[in-house]
């Protein structure tokens, strides 16, 4: 464990002056009820000056937890001065962005809100951070993301109300696929665009690592039927991918759906398509 984990792991100060302020309020409230019964007199002396001991430790314990409370947010706006100061800003934005989505078993991740992070990409991002002179213990990075992830929610949530939406119907077909490239290329693929006559049924080409997809284009109004899954399948096969994608800004027929299924061939209709504009490119279609 790291000296800065040890700190931030620290016993609660707090915790325990409640703790030990419990345990002798309940054997002071045993010896007042001992009193109650045997000496009245005793017993009020005894009740009111406990009282105002009692009324006097409430009071230093707020003082504490409020000091706590300042002292946190201190912290927190210190790492995040220094964020700046050292121009991580985008760095951190790109992190949140592009790696709040992994997948994993719950105590193999951190989540947030929509967010989930793998640990191990976190103490990944974590020494990167360090290497960039920024040291962030866990408490300490958990909470800056946690800030930075209620503030983009924010800021997207807004540009997207004010934001007028673009139409679909307003692009060509070189276009939207000129659109498709920017969008699989935010998600970290190098993409070949290579639709055009006798493409052999694929309009892109989206590398990354071993994944390596054929995606087909299609600018509709109507609803996309066979051909497309078809031409798409023998696209993969061609062109040596290992996903097929059709993407359309219309829906697909169910004899499509069905086929698709048949042939592992991932369907994006325009509504899951508007979804991964917005969050990706943060671009309001329709």
């Amino acid at each position: 464990m790291s000296r800065r984990q040890r700190d931030e792991e620290s016993a609660d100060p707090i915790a325990a002056v409640a703790l030990a302020i419990f345990a002798g309020a309940g054997l002071w409230v045993w010896k007042l009820w001992s009193e109650y019964a045997t000496n009245r007199k005793a017993f009020i002396w005894d009740l009111v000056w406990s009282s105002l001991v009692l009324i006097a430790m409430v009071a230093i314990i707020v003082v504490l937890l409020s000091w706590r409370k300042n002292a946190h947010d201190a912290r927190i706006q210190r790492a995040l001065d220094e964020i700046k100061r050292l121009k991580l800003g985008d760095e951190v934005k790109n992190f949140i962005r592009r790696f709040g989505h992994d997948k994993g078993k719950k105590d193999e991740t951190w989540v947030l809100r929509e967010y989930k992070f793998r640990n191990d990409r976190l103490g990944d991002f974590q020494k990167i951070l360090s290497d960039r002179g920024l040291d962030l213990g866990d408490e300490t990075l958990h909470e800056v993301l946690e800030r930075l992830i209620q503030q983009f929610s924010f800021e997207e949530t807004a540009a997207g109300m004010s934001e007028t939406p673009r139409p679909f119907a307003s692009l060509s077909g070189a276009d939207f696929e000129r659109l498709l490239t920017r969008l699989y290329e935010k998600s970290g693929y190098i993409v070949q665009l290579i639709g055009r006559t006798g493409d052999q049924g694929a309009d892109l080409i989206a590398t990354k690592g071993g994944e390596r997809l054929i995606i087909q284009a299609k600018r509709y109004a109507g609803s996309v039927g066979n051909a497309a899954v078809q031409e798409v399948v023998a696209a993969k096969n061609h062109y040596d991918g290992n996903v097929a994608i059709v993407v359309t800004t219309s829906d697909f027929t169910r004899e499509a759906v069905e086929l698709a299924k048949t042939n592992s061939v991932f369907l994006i209709g325009r509504k899951e398509l508007q979804r991964l504009l917005s969050e990706n490119l943060k671009e309001n279609w329709n």
